[in-house]
């Protein structure tokens, strides 16, 4: 009997976390002062919910109120996943609620891409820490692509539905929050038919 009945639970967890949709979200948390590091004016991404695997296209577009601290910068992430109740992802293999350092990220994401700089900069070369200086930025049409998150997470049979996601700048030397911005958005198969009983049956 008890194993039906947990069979049962199972599926209705599941067939919750496959159908749940959750519109892509941005809001910036103001940290107050002359500390701050900039602010988003707009984010688009698309498509939204987000595949996996897949890609996404980003335009963003915003303002940097000051240069990059000495001492450098640490990105602190949460990362919340939907599974009835907001569960905190831990970090593992790099993914997942992890601390990054802002100035190896950075030529990272844009190695691809052509470099945002300020339009009050007329520096050249790659997207570096240095390179950034107060003004405005812009990315237009970025193609980011997405790997498999089930082939990348330990938590792999959870890992495509909802999420919420923090993102916290902190200044390395002093620790004190220079920018957050909050993200809401939704993983899906790229090949998921829809419907409650093509998780069953398809």
């Amino acid at each position: 009997m008890w194993k039906y009945i947990s069979l049962l639970v199972v599926l209705t967890v599941q067939a919750t976390l496959v159908t749940s949709t959750r519109p892509f979200l941005m809001r910036e948390c103001d940290p107050g002062g002359s500390d701050r590091l900039g602010s988003i004016n707009n984010l688009q991404v698309s498509p939204d919910p987000i595949r996996s695997p897949g890609q996404i296209t980003v335009s963003v577009n915003g303002s940097i109120g000051r240069s990059v601290p000495a001492g450098g910068i640490d990105v602190r992430l949460r990362v919340q996943k939907d599974a009835l109740a907001w569960v905190t992802m831990p970090c593992i293999n790099n993914l997942g609620s992890c601390t990054y350092d802002f100035c190896t990220l950075l030529p990272r994401v844009f190695q691809n891409h052509t470099c945002p700089y300020s339009t009050n900069s007329t520096s050249a070369g790659p997207c570096t820490c240095d390179q950034l200086v107060p003004g405005d930025f812009a990315v237009n049409n970025m193609v980011i692509p997405i790997p498999d998150v089930r082939h990348e997470v330990a938590w792999s049979l959870f890992a495509l539905g909802d999420y919420r996601v923090d993102v916290t700048l902190l200044d390395r030397a002093t620790q004190s929050e220079i920018y957050c911005l909050h993200l809401e958005l939704t993983l899906k198969d790229p090949k998921e038919c829809k419907g409650f009983l093509c998780h069953f049956f398809g």
